[in-house]
C-alpha cells in the first residue's frame, strides 16, 4: 500500500550540495579501481572517512577537528582546511603506500591554495622516491608541478599559470612507466614520457609531506585515488565543480526524507505527497 512521506524542498530539486548522510555506487563506472574516497564529513571528527569502503581512514594530525574541518560553498562539499604550518592528514594502508610502484594510477582532488607561497604539498607519497603534487609552486613559474623524484624531480610543470585564490580541480594520471598526464580543471596540460620505478613509499599525506615541511595552506576537498588511469571523459566529469553528486556515484541515504502521519501536514512546512513501494519512490506531485 502506497505511503505519505513529508520532503523537504530541497530534496525536490538538482542537488547543489552533498548531503551529510550519504553512500557509493559500487556498481557505477566510477567506483571501479577506487581505493580511498574521502568525500565527506562532519566538524568535530578525528579521522577522515574513506568513502570507498575500503577502510583507508585518514588521521587528522596538528589539527582542530572543530575548526579544520569546513564546507566550501563554490563545490558545495565538505573540505579540510590547513594553514600551512604543519597541519595534514595520515594516510597509512600499505594498499595506498605502494599503489604507485605498479603504475596505471589515478591521484585527483579539488585543491584551494591559499597564498603564493613557496612548495607546498597537497599530497604526497614520501620515501626514497617521492611522489608530491603542488597545486600552486613558485620556484617553477607559479603553475601547478608534480615532483617525482625517481624519474628526475619535477616530472610535470604547469609554467607561468597562477592557481592560486581559486578552487580547481588537479588529476595526475600515470598510465604506464612511460606515460604521465597532468589535468586542471578537466584539461589536460601537461605530459611527461619520462621513466623510472616508483617506490618504495613509507607514507602518504594530505597537506603536507612526510619527508620534509611543505606543508599545505588552504582546503582540500574529494581526494579520490584510483588503482587505474581514469580515462579523459571520467576526469572531467570529476572537475565539473556543479558536480557534486558524481553523477550518481554518490548516493543520498533515503534517511532524508521523512514520514508523516495520514491527515494534514505539519503546520507551516512545505511538502508533498510520494508514492513509495518497498524502498523505491515512484512519483511525487505538490
Amino acid at each position: 500500500m502506497a505511503s505519505k512521506l513529508y520532503i523537504p524542498p530541497s530534496r525536490r530539486m538538482r542537488l547543489t550540495r552533498r548531503p551529510p548522510s550519504f553512500t557509493l555506487d559500487k556498481g557505477h563506472p566510477l567506483a571501479q579501481g577506487l581505493v580511498f574516497a574521502g568525500l565527506g564529513q562532519f566538524p568535530g571528527t578525528l579521522q577522515m572517512t574513506d568513502s570507498s569502503g575500503r577502510g583507508n581512514h585518514g588521521t587528522l594530525t596538528n589539527m582542530d577537528p572543530g575548526t579544520d574541518w569546513g564546507f566550501d560553498d563554490y563545490l558545495g562539499r565538505w573540505a579540510t582546511d590547513y594553514d600551512g604550518s604543519g597541519d595534514h592528514v595520515v594516510l597509512t594502508s600499505p594498499t595506498l603506500i605502494n599503489l604507485p610502484v605498479n603504475y596505471g594510477f589515478t591521484c585527483c582532488m579539488w585543491a584551494y591554495s591559499a597564498a603564493e607561497a613557496a612548495s607546498q604539498a597537497c599530497i604526497a607519497w614520501g620515501g626514497t622516491d617521492d611522489l608530491l603534487i603542488y597545486p600552486f609552486d613558485t620556484t617553477t613559474g607559479n603553475g601547478c608541478r608534480i615532483f617525482w623524484r625517481d624519474v628526475g624531480g619535477s616530472l610535470i610543470n604547469e609554467n607561468g599559470i597562477s592557481r592560486a585564490g581559486a578552487s580547481h580541480h588537479f588529476a595526475f594520471v600515470s598510465y604506464a612507466a612511460n606515460d604521465h598526464r597532468l589535468f586542471v580543471d578537466g584539461v589536460q596540460t601537461a605530459t611527461s614520457a619520462a621513466t623510472g620505478t616508483a617506490g618504495p613509499f613509507n607514507s602518504l599525506w594530505l597537506g603536507g609531506w612526510a619527508d620534509g615541511d611543505q606543508y599545505f595552506h588552504g582546503r582540500l576537498s574529494d581526494p579520490l585515488i584510483f588503482a587505474r588511469g581514469l580515462s579523459a571523459p571520467e576526469i572531467a566529469a570529476l572537475a565539473d565543480p556543479s558536480n557534486v553528486m558524481l553523477s550518481g556515484l554518490v548516493v543520498p541515504s533515503r534517511r532524508r526524507m521523512w514520514a508523516v502521519p495520514s491527515g494534514a501536514p505539519p503546520a507551516g512546512i512545505p511538502w508533498v505527497y510520494a508514492h513509495r513501494r518497498g524502498a523505491r519512490i515512484v512519483g511525487a506531485n505538490q
